[in-house]
């Protein structure tokens, strides 16, 4: 495997600016008619750079952290080597980013070579500085190092001209047409030996490690092909934004979420303006576990786009995540800024519910209120949004304002708004307000099948709170009718038993069953050994038998 080495030239990354230095140049040649006096252009280009030097700072910054680089191979090296993983296990896509960032950090070093100045921060002064050297061609070094300023006042033309690229030799030219007769023949180790044979002769050309790709898909090689398409995109990758896009596809259907997620930030590059590719990387992000990079990338997207709601709300969410509420909360802040005369509730929802979630229930509701007197004066808010305020009040102690707001759920259809009656009875059961956590409750009870067994368990741990054990114990067995499997419940219930002086019905709870499964069974072992030690000496004995000889017990 061959390592990049910029004085045995093997290969190189060269920025894609360079190639279009080339073709400027041509351009300069063809526009000579229009350049009839060329000191007074000369003159007004640096009148012009001087004025707009502080203007392009920016702009050439951006550009510099987003440097899009092509590879290019010189010498003895054999790239077909690239499609196999290399000596240390690098799949070929990590290959070339490690070039890629080691031709980025040659680079850097030759620049603060060549410029030390900007090693202790004073670059964008002593550019300006530079601007009074005493020859243009001076002055054009110290504005942009290494590149030359186009004479012609025309706008820069960006990617390859047409007819620039290098001609092919009548031999290359031949063998490219034999392979793909081959490969339209299906006569695919013919097409095969015919286009590695074009690699050697001109090592540079994309469209043969495309073809290449596309034979291996059709013979069912997807990793080989993988890696022709990886190979075809970084010899021209902004020439085939759809070959990224292929790539990703190819990538997440092989479970390799590095290699989409590099050729993702690849095909945006390629094709900026598809945001569907800006949505797939932080969803991917998302999937990785890497919620910053997540955040990051939805924010740009907001940015790019600052009414796509849905990037907003997973920006917030992802920041959320991150313990960056405030990043999370100007995300959407500035979205209900600039509506002033419409507003998305689902938006308005997630901002108040991070407020909660940061225990900032006053901001809460001063955001609710902001929304009732700007967007809804003439009518109510959204039950939901007036369920979020009155869980607030209850966290701030003002219980009867909250039930203000929870009375609204009397007016409306119990199982259209089951889950904000769970969530007021959930907050009121937080804050040991029991008995009017259960006036909630109840108002399912024997309406929503839905939620039946945890509706239950809470109902049963409320009565355990208000220490009412008969009650309890009722709703414990109701709860696990239909949690039959859930452990927690069942020793929950069997403790109560225990207290209870039930010790044989507790017993028959905790013993096997052909509705129990083995995993349910080591856990409530485990619970057993370490939370029911309490029973004492004749029922531990006897539940030790049940659960790990249960044979012998039957």
């Amino acid at each position: 495997m061959a390592e990049l080495d910029t004085e045995s030239n093997y290969f190189l990354f060269h920025e894609d600016e360079e190639e279009e230095e080339e073709e400027e140049e041509e351009e300069e040649e063809e526009e000579e008619d229009e350049d009839e006096d060329e000191d007074e252009e000369g003159e007004e280009e640096v009148e012009v750079a001087a004025v707009d030097m502080e203007e392009d700072d920016s702009e050439e910054d951006e550009e510099e952290n987003d440097q899009e680089f092509r590879l290019t191979f010189q010498g003895d090296v054999n790239p077909l080597d690239f499609t196999e993983t290399d000596a240390f296990g690098l799949q070929p896509y990590q290959q070339f980013e490690r070039l890629e960032y080691e031709a980025l950090a040659e680079k850097k070093r030759k620049a603060l070579n060549d410029n030390p100045r900007s090693s202790d921060g004073s670059a964008k002064k002593s550019r300006f500085d530079d601007s009074f050297l005493t020859s243009i061609d001076e002055i054009m070094e110290g504005m942009n190092i290494g590149r030359r300023r186009r004479k012609s006042r025309k706008p820069k033309k960006k990617g390859r001209r047409k007819g620039s690229k290098n001609k092919l030799s009548p031999e290359v030219t031949m063998k490219l047409g034999e392979a793909n007769i081959y490969y339209a023949q299906r006569q695919y180790e013919k097409a095969i030996h015919l286009l590695k044979e074009v690699v050697m002769l001109a090592p540079n050309l994309s469209e043969t490690y495309h073809t290449l790709g596309l034979v291996y898909e059709e013979i069912g090689d997807t990793k080989k092909s993988m890696n022709f398409y990886m190979l075809a995109a970084h010899l021209a990758p902004k020439d085939h934004p759809s070959i990224w896009k292929q790539l990703v596809t190819l990538s997440i259907n092989q479970g390799n979420v590095g290699q989409a997620t590099y050729c993702l930030s690849k095909a945006i590059k390629a094709d900026p303006e598809d945001m569907s590719l800006r949505f797939n990387r932080a969803t991917l992000y998302v999937e990785l576990g890497d919620y910053q990079k997540a955040a990051e990338s939805y924010h740009h997207i907001v940015e790019l786009c600052p009414e796509n709601v849905d990037a907003r709300k997973m920006a917030a969410k992802m920041y959320q995540k991150c313990n960056q509420p405030e990043q999370s909360i100007s995300v959407l802040e500035d979205f209900i800024k600039y509506h002033s005369k419409e507003i998305d509730f689902s938006v308005v929802n997630l901002l108040v519910g991070i407020h909660m979630e940061n225990n900032a229930h006053d901001n809460a509701l001063q955001q609710i209120e902001h929304v009732r007197s700007v967007y809804c004066s003439q009518k109510q808010l959204p039950i939901d949004l007036m369920v979020l305020a009155g869980i607030c009040q209850v966290h701030l102690g003002n219980i009867e304002e909250a039930e203000v707001f929870f009375g609204l759920l009397k007016m409306e259809h119990a199982d259209d708004v089951a889950y904000l009656i769970i969530e007021a009875g959930n907050a009121l059961m937080s804050l040991g307000h029991y008995q009017l956590a259960l006036k909630y409750y109840f108002m399912l009870d024997k309406k929503s099948e839905h939620f039946k067994g945890l509706l239950h368990l809470k109902v049963a741990k409320c009565y355990l709170a208000i220490t009412e054990r008969a009650q309890a114990i009722t709703f414990f067995y109701k709860a696990l009718s239909t949690m039959e499997h859930n452990v927690d419940v069942r020793v929950a219930l069997a403790s109560l038993l225990l207290e209870e002086g039930k010790e044989d019905e507790a017993i028959t709870l905790l013993s096997p069953t052909k509705h129990i499964g083995n995993g349910t069974l080591m856990m409530i072992s485990y619970l057993f050994f370490t939370r029911l030690w309490c029973w004492g000496e004749r029922g531990s004995f006897y539940l030790m038998r049940c659960y790990l000889c249960p044979r012998v017990h039957n």
